[in-house]
Formats: structure tokens, C-alpha cells, sequence
């Protein structure tokens, strides 16, 4: 049996974020690898800083044509070692990336300035618990990239972080756990960021509101500052590992690999 080019199609569609199955399907035939690379490239995902590593070392132009996000979040012990040459080799070959997810990673402000020219349409950023990001990496994120969403929760930013957002683009902003920050960062961000829609503020122990400015920030920002609100408000969150979808679907690769071997495609 032989099965049209559009259901095929849709089935490599479905299976867009199994990165295992995708590169199963790669070795049945030419035209399942032209169909999968696309999506296993899309958005890598990696269990190990090797296989960061050695994806950086080996992506070919080719290959980063389709690369549009890199979420290392599952990436273990990715705070010991520095990804910055990694970031920059990648950001070399000009993938179209929009969403960059260094939750936890090792980085200097210099190895993002380098990425700048070369990445011109990063939307999203994560940068939860980087240890390593100051003032400094958010002017440079800040300055390079039309922002909508970025993460700098349980870092030690302060309130002149906020100086560097850019007032026209970005529209959610994640500052949980973050000591050095105070209200007067809020009543920044509400007199000269008005394009924030949501500012998330949870567990900030420095930041200390009257009741007033309480609820005049919740309309002006979006403030939420309690998980019961956060939870309320159904904030799209794009970094959300539990958002992504695994399908196993070892059983139809073996299927479909029989099927080539009986004389299909």
C-alpha cells in the first residue's frame, strides 16, 4: 500500500515535536527524511550538554534554515559549563529563530551582544535562574530583539534593568524571586513601558505595595503577585515544558518501514 503525499505529510506534521520518531522516520526512505528533517530541526530538544554541543559543532546551513527555537531546559547541569561559543557558532549560520530558552544556563552579556546581527526575530526569551545574567545581559537582549516575552525570574536584576525594555514590543514580563527588585521598578515599567500587558511578580519579598498601587498596577501591567492569581489568569507561557506534546509511535515507524520494504515509497 502505497499512501498519498499529503496524509504522509500530515503524519510527520503530527509527530513535529517527537524528536526520537522524527529521526526514526529520517532512515526509512528519502522522502520520509526530506519530510521529517524540517520538523526535527524545528525545535531540538536535548537531555544532555554533549548533545548541545555537538548539535551546535555539527548544524550545517542547511539544517538551521528550519531551526526557529532552542529550549535547553532539560539539559542537565547546564550551569557548569559556559554556552556562549556554542550560542554564537549557531547564531552564525542566521536560523530563523524567535524563541531562545536559556533557563539556568551559563552565559556572558558579550556572547549575546556577538548573536545580535545574526538573530534579528527572537521574540521569546527565558532566562530564569540565570546566575550569570545582570543589568548588562538585559540591555543587550533588550536593545537586539523585538521582545513580547521574556523570563528574568530568580535573577539578580535590579530596578535599572528596566530602563533597557523597549516600550513598543514587549508584552509579558516574568520577574518572580527576584530580592534586589522594589516597587519603584513597577512604577517604572507602568509610566514608561505601556505596551506590558502582564507583569508577573510573585515572591519578590523587596517589592512592597499599598493596596491602591496594588490595584492600580493589576490594571495598568497585569500585576500578579500571588500563585492563586497566576494560576486565575491563564497566562500563555510559551516555556511551559508541559505545553510541548511527545507521541510514541514507535509501532507506525515499524509499520511504515515495512511497508517501503514490501514496495512502498
Amino acid at each position: 500500500m502505497k499512501l498519498p503525499y499529503d496524509i504522509l505529510y500530515h503524519i510527520v506534521y503530527l509527530l513535529q515535536d517527537d524528536q526520537d520518531d522524527l529521526a526514526s522516520l529520517c532512515h526509512v526512505s528519502r522522502l520520509f527524511h526530506s519530510l521529517a528533517s524540517r520538523y526535527l530541526y524545528l525545535s531540538p530538544l536535548f537531555s544532555s550538554l554533549h548533545g548541545f554541543l555537538s548539535f551546535a559543532k555539527h548544524l550545517t546551513p542547511a539544517n538551521a534554515r528550519y531551526l526557529q527555537r532552542i529550549d535547553l531546559q532539560s539539559v542537565y547541569q547546564r550551569d557548569k559549563f559556559n554556552i556562549g561559543s556554542s550560542l554564537v557558532k549557531i547564531a552564525s549560520l542566521r536560523p530563523p529563530l524567535t524563541l531562545l530558552d536559556l533557563e539556568s544556563c551559563r552565559f556572558k552579556a558579550e556572547d549575546l551582544a556577538s548573536c545580535m546581527d545574526y538573530l534579528p526575530s527572537i521574540t521569546h526569551v527565558n532566562m530564569t535562574q540565570g546566575y550569570f545574567v545582570s543589568n548588562e545581559v538585559v540591555e543587550v537582549i533588550a536593545g537586539g530583539w523585538p521582545l513580547v516575552d521574556l523570563k528574568l525570574s530568580s535573577t539578580l536584576i535590579t530596578n535599572e534593568a528596566f530602563h533597557f525594555l523597549r516600550p513598543t514590543s514587549i508584552q509579558r514580563l516574568w520577574i518572580d524571586d527576584c530580592p534586589i527588585l522594589s516597587e519603584e521598578g513597577l512604577f517604572y515599567l507602568e509610566k514608561h513601558v505601556p505596551s506590558l500587558k502582564c507583569v508577573v511578580a510573585r515572591h519578590c519579598t523587596n517589592i512592597v505595595l499599598s493596596s491602591e498601587d496594588e490595584a492600580r498596577l493589576k490594571t495598568s501591567l497585569g500585576l500578579i503577585m500571588t500563585d492563586s492569581d497566576y494560576k486565575e489568569s491563564q497566562v500563555e507561557d510559551l516555556f511551559d515544558a508541559s505545553l510541548f506534546l511527545f507521541i510514541n509511535v514507535e509501532l507506525m515507524c515499524h509499520l511504515l518501514s515495512q511497508s517501503m520494504h514490501n514496495g512502498g515509497y
